[in-house]
């Protein structure tokens, strides 16, 4: 479906080459826009690595908003240097949107929220973070501090009721956000299940189901 343009200055926004590897997606933040003209965003980077950009580059630009993914093409009309790089890109007719919960997301309440150990992917660090909410296809998960860049992969570890054997829930980052909530920066991570088993599979349905239904008695 076609949407009108609103873009937020500061907001992030996620790039990927029009006929490049999916898989290689590369963050930026909005700096502004002249309205039908152009819009103003910093030099996209991957792993905090600027990404090579010349005049002329062509890109799929996608960003979430009010938990829909919203994608338009666009061209860099200009490459800029000074005073910091940024890029001048074509400004869309509209844009292309998509719902992004493809399933039914639960929203968890503090008391809700599970105990849940987060395991980088080279396995070697294990940290404490906040589940907001949780479908089949995904969850969000806060922290006072950002787990990682989009495209890295973690397991999750979480407990179902009072088992003591977890369950490793593969994820990938597809998107992060900060906020400041008070004078203290939340960011937030909205992760993607992946390459599940059917234990994991079975696990995620099961504890969905246990929250609708505690939901449902209060």
């Amino acid at each position: 479906m076609t949407q009108a343009v609103n873009f937020i200055v500061g907001s992030s926004v996620f790039l990927s080459t029009v006929e490049g590897d999916e898989r290689s997606v590369y963050e930026a933040r909005v700096l502004g826009y002249a309205d039908r003209q152009s819009l103003m965003i910093t030099l996209p980077k991957q792993n905090n690595t600027p990404l090579l950009v010349a005049d002329g580059d062509r890109f799929i630009v996608r960003y979430v908003e009010n938990e829909n993914a919203y994608a338009f093409e666009t061209q860099v009309l200009q490459c800029c240097e000074k005073p910091f790089g940024y890029l001048h890109l074509s400004y869309p007719e509209g844009v292309q949107g998509v719902m992004l919960r493809r399933s039914q997301r639960v929203k968890l309440n503090e008391k809700q929220r599970p105990s849940i150990r987060l395991s980088m992917h080279d396995g070697k660090n294990s940290i404490s973070v906040s589940m907001a909410d949780i479908s089949l296809a995904g969850a969000q998960l806060t922290s006072p501090s950002r787990l990682g860049s989009i495209n890295d992969q973690f397991t999750i570890d979480m407990h179902l009721g009072q088992s003591d054997t977890p369950v490793s829930l593969p994820c990938v980052i597809r998107y992060v956000r900060s906020e400041i909530n008070n004078d203290q920066d939340i960011f937030h991570h909205g992760v993607e299940f992946h390459e599940m088993d059917a234990q994991a599979q079975t696990f995620i349905n099961r504890f969905i189901a246990e929250q609708v239904n505690q939901q449902r008695r209060h």
